[in-house]
């Protein structure tokens, strides 16, 4: 994806942030000017269906909710078969960039962004909707500190259908319940509590908190969920109690120090202190450079880690070396999981394609000449380091030309960036010079006669064993006399040597015939008319060219008309149409009509100007562009010029860097076209008075 592409009324102009499979960019709406955030998949799971399904699935739940600390799904664009999810943009930071930033938070900190969650949780599952993904990079936090719960591309509604593969983790492990990583399916509520538990854990890591707050997390982190709390409203009351009551008693040490003990404390021995996260120690590949089929090999060393996934491979020990052969340009993309949290990591090899030989042509121009004749071997090879013919180096594409007086054959080697080498090869006959006949004369004397006129055909040939005229024997050479010639007569030769060669030729004796003169009759050339505004006013000039004729009229009448050709004024106070007569002497006649409008000036503001228009006399025509109820219009004295657009349609009135001959000038641009205006007054007066007009500013 780059900057400028449209995804319906929003433009997108810088990358938010990727991850996992999907890809977020900050779009801008083309009018308006708002922001929103872009989501769309990444170009490698554009043929999953199932990844597809899911994203859909992502806006549809997460649409359905209507809540301050959700974020808003504003409607999905489909733009060249790639789904769009388009929704708000929090002007901030994910939690957990937060927390690499800063570190942990304090309880004054982290509990605002707590209940928040809390909060959009409660709505979510009022809606029988479970998350299923909550934890920190889930979490956005804008300028004001107010939290947003997003991504709800994995949640679970209670009641649908499970088309998931059986077996298949969907969440992330660091933050997943129990039975979320046992059984992803049958899951409840209490699921996103364990989550939210994980998050505020993360939060307090480092701080100094109350006692009562350390079991509600431990509480939240139960590894039965019949021992967590029922529901959202019961953690946020927990919460408040807990922090309202702490500050009355001593503060106890980082929840670093007590998350165990707490845990405990409730029963739940088996619990382990704060998982560890995985470290990427190492992660190579060499070497980084190939040719296509040549082996690299991939190191890693993943420390606190179960196991390594590396896309596209498979499932591989957690410290290990694998050869591979690539046949592209690769990415490697490595993931190390332990029971709760992930590292990701990726090299790249950048590989060679080496291209093959291709023989596009190797050939001759004549496959088969006489005797001391002539033929051209051509060739064309794509993809060669080296093209040798006949042991002769030559280059790529090319052409010779020789005579040949015995069979020859080429042989054409092109060694590939490959190293495979092509073979083809080409060979030219040669026919003895004595096997072909030669046809030395065949002609009509003259070659052009008049109708009923008379020629003579001559001809002789030299070396044949047959000869024939027309279809018929005849001798080797010979005459024959054509009288009462009417039409167009060819003359085939066909002379036939001892070896079986054929000669043929053709000649043709033309018939010329007189031309009958056409009558004369009346014809009306060309009769148009284009406006004018001259100081007295506008007006109209008809301009007309007729032949043939003895008499013209104009109606409505114009006067005399005593010229063929000519123009005359015309001064009309509303749209009429002329009527053009041209009169014959023998009686016929010929009607011609053209109209010409004039424009009623509109109410509202408007203006005089001329349109730039390479199809009006002048290249200029003469209308009024008027703002009125919403509205931009041009109304042209040329028939089919001019627009009728909304305020909200015009994108630009700008004053144009060049004249017009002599005039200022400036266009206006609406969203499909663009209009050139000129006029005798200053443009940037008329600019500011049309963008002030339609609200522009």
């Amino acid at each position: 994806m780059q900057a400028g592409y449209r995804v319906g009324q929003f433009v997108l102009e810088r990358p938010l942030g990727q991850g996992g499979m999907a890809e977020v960019w900050l779009g801008r709406h083309a009018h308006l000017g708002s922001l929103a955030a872009v989501k769309f998949l990444r170009e490698q799971y554009l043929g999953n269906t199932e990844i597809v399904d899911r994203f859909l699935n992502e806006g549809r739940r997460q649409g359905s909710l209507d809540h301050p600390n959700i974020v808003k799904v504003f409607g999905f664009e489909v733009v060249e078969g790639r789904h769009f999810l388009v929704q708000q943009f929090v002007d901030g930071e994910a939690l957990d960039v937060r927390l690499r930033r800063v570190g942990g938070l304090t309880m004054e900190q982290a509990l605002p962004i707590a209940y928040g969650v809390l909060a959009a949780l409660e709505c979510a599952h009022s809606r029988q909707i479970v998350h299923r993904d909550v934890k920190p990079g889930n979490i956005l936090i804008d300028r004001q500190g107010t939290p947003y719960l997003t991504d709800f591309g994995i949640v679970l509604a209670v009641d649908e259908t499970r088309q998931t593969h059986v077996g298949m983790t969907l969440g992330t492990p660091a933050y997943m319940s129990p039975e979320q990583m046992a059984r992803p399916f049958a899951v409840d509520q209490r699921a996103d509590i364990y989550s939210f538990g994980c998050v505020l854990a993360e939060m307090l890591r480092g701080a100094a908190v109350p006692l009562a707050v350390q079991q509600v997390v431990a509480r939240c982190m139960a590894q039965e969920a019949a021992q967590r709390y029922a529901n959202c409203a019961q953690v946020r009351a927990a919460l408040v109690a807990a922090s309202a009551g702490g500050r009355k008693e001593k503060k106890r040490g980082a929840l670093g120090m007590w998350v165990g003990g707490a845990v405990a404390v409730l029963g739940l021995a088996g619990v382990a202190l704060w998982p560890r996260q995985p470290v990427m120690a190492s992660f190579t590949v060499s070497p980084g450079s190939v040719v296509a089929g040549q082996a690299v090999e991939l190191r890693w060393d993943v420390r606190d880690a179960t196991e390594v996934e590396i896309l596209g491979i498979g499932t591989q020990p957690a410290k290990g070396t694998l050869r591979v052969k690539p046949e592209r340009s690769m990415v490697y993309s490595l993931t190390g999981r332990n029971r709760w949290k992930n590292v990701t990591g990726e090299v790249a090899v950048d590989v060679k394609v080496l291209a093959a030989a291709v023989v596009q042509k190797f050939e001759f121009s004549e496959p088969s000449v006489n005797e001391g004749g002539e033929s051209t071997l051509r060739w064309e090879v794509t993809g060669a380091t080296s093209v040798v013919i006949n042991g002769t180096k030559v280059r790529p594409v090319g052409e010779f030309v020789n005579k040949y007086m015995v069979k020859s054959r080429y042989t054409l080697q092109a060694t590939g960036e490959d190293g495979r080498v092509v073979e083809r090869e080409a060979e030219v006959l040669v026919e003895p010079a004595s096997a072909a006949p030669e046809i030395v004369s065949l002609r009509f004397k003259p070659a052009r006669v008049a109708a009923g006129g008379r020629a003579e055909l001559e001809w002789e040939v030299r070396g044949a064993k047959e000869v024939t005229l027309g279809g018929k024997p005849a001798r080797m050479a010979g005459s024959v006399e054509l009288t009462n010639v009417q039409r167009d007569t060819n003359a085939d030769l066909v002379a036939i040597g001892a070896g079986g060669q054929r000669v043929s030729r053709r000649v043709t004796l033309e018939v010329v015939r007189e031309r009958q003169a056409e009558p004369t009759r009346v014809r009306i050339l060309s009769f148009a008319s284009d406006a004018v505004m001259g100081s007295i006013g506008p007006y109209a000039k008809l301009h007309y060219e007729v032949t043939g004729a003895t008499r013209l009229r104009i109606d409505p009448a114009v006067g005399n008309l005593t010229d063929l050709r000519g123009t005359v004024a015309v001064y009309p106070t509303r749209t009429t149409r002329y009527t053009l007569t041209a009169y014959g002497a023998n009686g016929d006649s010929d009607t011609r009509t053209v109209e010409v409008r004039v424009i009623e000036r509109a109410t509202g503001r408007s203006w005089d100007v001329l349109h730039h228009n390479p199809g009006c006399r002048n290249g200029f025509c003469g209308g009024v562009l008027t703002a009125r109820d919403g509205r931009l219009v041009f109304r042209s004295d040329k028939a089919g010029d001019g627009f009728d657009v909304a305020y909200s349609e015009v994108v630009e009135v700008m004053v144009n860097k060049q004249l017009f001959g002599n005039m200022n000038g400036f266009h206006i641009r609406t969203r499909t076209r663009n209009f050139n205006f000129a006029q005798r007054e200053p443009a940037d007066a008329v600019v500011r008075e049309i963008n002030r007009e339609i609200g522009r500013y």
